[in-house]
């Protein structure tokens, strides 16, 4: 029997260390993407979409801090620590369960929230002077993804940017020179939406 109890236990710390590794490679899988994507979020007021990375980041502390707790509770054989880690895995199990029916019974509110929010930052706040992160947001957004406008090129055209004349922001264009965003014909300017 004795020798089942030591497999155990290195099974233990073994797939512990590997929850721990995993838990390091989320807080920096969620650093880079704070980094990295930060600037959309001022695409939305109404969601805080930066909260994402952010609740990556303290996850991945969470689980690298729990599977630490366990690692050490198996090695050392502390019933303490293994009691309050088996308790931190069931309440953990309960958050995952009610954030998997909270995530899908909002889905589609989320998608909602999300258009309306980008929409209204094209139209309303696109180029206007106190809202450069949006300006820029989108500039890199239609950039990196080839796109322009949030369904289609047409959604400048109802935008205080590029109401009257017709016109599209530079960031729009396949070949990013100054001003082209006034000639918007598909030859010149990206024309699917970056929806």
């Amino acid at each position: 029997m004795e020798g089942v109890a030591k497999v155990i236990k290195f099974l233990v710390v073994f797939f512990n260390f590997i929850f721990f590794v995993f838990g390091c490679v989320l807080i920096g899988v969620g650093a880079w993407t704070l980094i990295q994507y930060g600037d959309y979020i001022t695409l939305s007021q109404s969601v805080p979409y930066a909260t994402g990375s952010k609740v990556m980041i303290a996850a991945g502390a969470l689980v690298a801090l729990i599977s630490f707790l366990g690692c050490c509770g198996a090695w050392r054989e502390s019933k303490c620590m293994l009691i309050i880690f088996l308790i931190c895995l069931l309440v953990i199990l309960g958050l995952e369960i009610a954030a998997g029916v909270l995530g899908y019974q909002n889905r589609s509110k989320l998608d909602d929230t999300l258009d309306n929010d980008a929409t209204l930052e094209l139209q309303k706040r696109y180029g206007e002077e106190g809202s450069e992160g949006t300006t820029k947001a989108f500039d890199k957004l239609q950039e990196i993804e080839m796109c322009c406008g949030w369904n289609n090129y047409t959604d400048w055209f109802q935008s205080v940017y590029g109401g009257n004349p017709h016109r599209v922001p530079d960031s729009c264009c396949k070949t990013k020179v100054d001003k082209c965003g006034t000639n918007t014909t598909s030859a010149v300017i990206y024309t699917k939406g970056c929806k």
